[in-house]
Order: C-alpha cells, then structure tokens, then sequence
C-alpha cells in the first residue's frame, strides 16, 4: 500500500507481472474511487464546458462520454479529463484524483452563474473492470444485455446484486473493460466490489494495483497527468489535437493553440525503448550522438519494464526528432542507448461496437 491522492492505494496485490498478464489474457480489478468526480449542470451547464474545455461537448449525446481537456490561456494543460453527459443540462467530470481540488477551483473560477459546480468525489466508488474477459464477468451476473449493447464510450444504467450502478465502456489499459460507479452508502460499493470479485472466479480475475495500471497505460501510449502532460506542454505537443476543437468557438487556450498549430510545436511526446531492460528516471536527458557535436533532443517523462517489450517510456523530443532516430539516456550513474519509437507500442483489435 502506498499513499496516492489522499488515498492509501495498493501498488500491488502479487507480482505485478501477474496481474498485467491477467489484464492482456484475462481480465483484472482496479478500484479508481480516487478519481474525482465533479457535477455540472444547470441552464448554463453546457455553454460553460464549452468554454473552459478543448472538446466540443456539444456533440455529446446523452449516455455518451468524451475525452476532453482544460487549458490555461497560453495553451498549456490544467488537466486531462472524462465528460459523461447525464441529461441535457447535467454533466459529470471524471478527472484525477491529484488534481481534483486544482480542477474543481479552475472550474469555479468560470462558472456561469446559470450552472452549478459540486464536487462529488466522496459520494461514489469507482471500479475498472478491464481485460478481454471483462464483458463475460459481467454477463455471469445478468447484464449481457448491457454489455452485448454497450458501445465504446457510452454508459448506461444497471443493476448488481441488485445495487443501483453506472457502467461505461471504457478503460486506462488499451483493453476493453468498463468502469462502473457506484454509490458509497450502507456498504454499497463494497458489495458491488464483492460481486465482480466472486462472478470473476471463474475466469481466474486478478486484483490488479497501481504499478501494473502503469505499465499497461504506457503500453498502450495513454499518457499520465503529472508526468506526460502538464501546464508546461500543449496538447499539440502532446500529440492530443484531435480532441481540440477549433471550430467550436472561444475556449481557454485557443488564441495560443491557433498559434501553436501555424507555427508549429517545437516538442512532440514520443515513445522510445531502452537497450537495456531498466528504469529510467524521470526528467533524464536525451541526448543523439553526432560526429561533431551531440545534441540534447528530448527529456525522460515516463518509464517502466513491461513484460512484454522491455524498457519503455515516454518523453518530449525536439519536433525534427524522427522514429527509429537512436538516443542515449543519461542517468546519474549510466548511458543507455534507446531507440524512438511511435505511440502506442500495444493496440488490440477492436472486437467492440466503436465510438461515432
């Protein structure tokens, strides 16, 4: 167990290499009641989104969600966040749990006077159920229907054991999975928790921590708040643009992204793979050999071992810095070599009703 948010949060239940097996063979259990989870409604609920986030939120249907965006007014990154459209003038924001009372004080900074900001974060726990055999745990405990149904960053209603839920098709591990919110009241949670754990049984789920939802998010190139995208990058840089929406109207942010997209951005977020097997600490430096003069091209933003592909991590690299273009990484004690690589470095085929 680790300290996380303000949570004390397990790192690990076994191996960490079990349990990101079960996520790419099986299925696996998170409990992501850290996230904060933020209302918004009222009159004005939407025209207010519109403006503070990137994505243009009035393309979201109802029972659908969309990846989105805060931005400061020079184009840098106040947070990556979920948009569930609860009813016409009813939004719920899923945005991390480090940053949830950063987010809900930008929020409020902008708030119309027609739309209503509440912080919902202690009321609901939140699992993700993630991994090829998620849909099957779920159709052991009735909900085929749903699952059979449930397209790709959507949500809907349900009931396990008979407790009031939400389930969304989405998930942090390049797998299909859902996440499924639920109230905290009289034990609630705990049951549904409970549920998922027994109907798992029979397709050997593991309870899955914090370490292997790591490794599994940098597989499959989603980058992490706090580490790959900050106020200091923009999501042009962050190879996020396709979820900036310049034909919405004003937004915070969009006069520098505009700017950002003519001139062109000067640093871009990569993958890259070590020679070496190894962690690499955050914020090391890139460097590409040369015959006359090395050049400094990038700096470290995430690294871990993956089972599967070794060394891999993220990190920004000047905008001339191709793929397969060889660096070297210079930690306090070593030099290792790397090689740069496109995002992401794991990508399933989707077996799943896709987002339109």
């Amino acid at each position: 167990m680790v300290p996380f948010a303000g949570y004390s949060m397990p790192l690990k239940y076994q191996s960490v290499e079990a349990e990101w097996r079960a996520v790419r063979t099986r299925c696996g259990l998170f409990d992501v009641s850290h996230m904060g989870k933020l209302i918004v409604q009222g009159r004005a609920a939407l025209e207010t989104l519109q403006l503070i986030l990137t994505n243009d939120v009035s393309k979201l249907a109802r029972e659908r969600v969309q990846y989105s965006l805060m931005c400061t007014p020079h184009g840098g990154i106040v947070d990556d966040l979920t948009v569930y459209r609860l009813a016409p003038e009813r939004f719920m924001l899923i945005v991390n749990g480090a940053t949830k009372d950063k987010d809900y004080a930008w929020l409020a900074n902008d708030m119309d006077a027609d739309a209503k900001l509440m912080d919902v974060s202690a009321r609901y726990a939140l699992f993700a159920l993630q991994g090829p055999q998620s849909s099957a745990v779920l159709d052991a405990l009735g909900l085929s229907t749903v699952t059979s149904a449930l397209r790709y960053y959507a949500f809907c209603g349900a009931k396990i054991s008979g407790i009031p839920v939400m389930i969304a098709r989405l998930g942090y591990t390049g797998e299909d999975g859902f996440e499924i919110r639920v109230e905290v009241k009289n034990d609630e949670a705990s049951e549904v928790w409970n549920a998922l754990v027994e109907s798992g049984k029979e397709f050997d789920l593991a309870l899955c921590g914090l370490a292997a939802r790591d490794i599994l998010r940098l597989e499959a190139g989603m980058p992490l708040y706090g580490k790959d995208l900050d106020e200091n990058h923009s999501p042009l840089e962050a190879g996020l643009e396709r979820f900036v929406s310049f034909d919405k109207g004003d937004f915070t942010g969009r006069e520098a992204l505009e700017e950002h997209k003519k001139e062109g951005v000067r640093h871009r977020l990569v993958g890259f793979t070590r020679g070496i097997p190894a962690l690499t600490p955050e914020q090391a430096i890139m460097i590409q050999p040369a015959c006359n003069d090395d050049k400094v091209v990038g700096v470290v933003t995430s690294s871990v071992i993956s089972p599967r592909y070794g060394g891999i991590g993220m990190a920004y690299v000047t905008s001339d810095t191709v793929t397969g273009t060889g660096v070297s990484i210079f930690t306090k004690k070593h030099c290792v070599p790397a090689l740069i690589s496109a995002l992401p470095f794991f990508k399933r085929p989707r077996t799943t009703p896709k987002e339109v």
